[in-house]
């Protein structure tokens, strides 16, 4: 006795798979946008200190980028006043000549240093969760 299995399709099932893989691509790369929306959306409204507000309105969500292993996304937060925002974010460790003897009081109380940080690392703990929930198609 002998028993002969073809199978036939292979080349459609192959597109298939490429089709479906584009597709969860996408949507990944749309959850990962999110995730950089909605940490940009935190550090403005809890983080950010607002003094004349050049920190709060620079904000931004840069394009995802993306390579065969990786999907990213970059928050930038300065733009033309980079150096600014850094000492801002980086405040005590980092001392600027023009903060020696000042007592640096951030706006609204309870902002200022590590804006970008500490809702970047809030944000951690669900986001797998959610961004595989993303891209369950």
């Amino acid at each position: 006795m002998s028993i002969t299995l073809r199978i036939t399709g292979v080349s459609q099932m192959q597109q298939r798979l490429k089709d479906v893989k584009r597709a969860v691509r996408a949507e990944l790369k749309k959850a990962v946008r999110l995730e950089g929306e909605l940490i940009k959306t935190d550090a403005q409204t809890n983080y950010i200190p607002v003094d004349f507000g050049t920190l709060l309105d620079s904000a931004i969500v840069n394009p995802v980028e993306e390579t065969l292993t990786t999907v990213t996304v970059r928050i930038s937060v300065g733009g033309a006043s980079a150096p600014y925002a850094l000492a801002i974010h980086e405040h005590p460790d980092f001392d600027p000549p023009s903060w020696e003897g000042k007592t640096i009081k951030f706006n609204p109380e309870g902002r200022g240093p590590k804006f970008l940080e500490l809702p970047m690392n809030a944000a951690i703990a669900g986001m797998a969760t959610r961004i595989a929930n993303a891209i369950n198609l």
